[in-house]
């Protein structure tokens, strides 16, 4: 009898040991799929750069499920989250030209560059490029006035008594 006993309680532990398998990787469910990675890249100009007159920006605007690319500019630093958008695009870039930024018509000052990569379900990633100097105006040419030259004293000279 110990010899059937020992083998019941054995196909017993197997059967626990797989039943508890099974239950656990039932409890788990499905595995998520891998996150589906997009791109939001701006590599020119950098963050800091000065900037005037049309500036070409490039980088990267890609996901499989894209949908849209924008280019905006706001102030540097932007408490409102005020943004204007002046570029989009409904192709993929893949580290191209995404646009061009007419400085010119925005004032001299620190601005800020935005790209978001917008999928088909309106979900987005998105750059920021930050501390641009927009600098646009030319220094005013102020002409000397006439008879402004700089006068200096006369320069010493040596008196005959002081020479030893």
């Amino acid at each position: 009898m110990s010899t059937t006993l020992a083998r019941y309680t054995g196909a017993m532990i197997v059967i626990g040991l797989l039943s508890f398998s099974t239950l656990s990787a039932a409890q788990a469910g499905p595995r998520p799929a891998p996150a589906q990675q997009g791109v939001a890249q701006i590599t020119s100009p950098t963050d800091g750069q000065q900037l005037s007159g049309l500036v070409r920006i490039t980088g990267s605007a890609t996901h499989p499920e894209f949908d849209r690319f924008e280019l905006a500019y706001g102030p540097d630093p932007n408490p409102n989250d005020a943004w204007q958008v002046f570029s989009t695009g409904t192709q993929p870039v893949d580290n191209n030209v995404l646009g061009l930024w007419d400085t010119t018509r925005v004032p001299d000052g620190i601005w800020a560059l935005r790209l978001r990569t917008v999928r088909r379900d309106s979900n987005y990633d998105e750059t920021v490029v930050r501390g641009l100097q927009v600098i646009n105006t030319q220094p005013i040419n102020t002409p000397t006035p006439a008879g402004a030259e700089p006068t200096f004293p006369p320069a010493p000279t040596l008196n005959e008594c002081e020479v030893i």
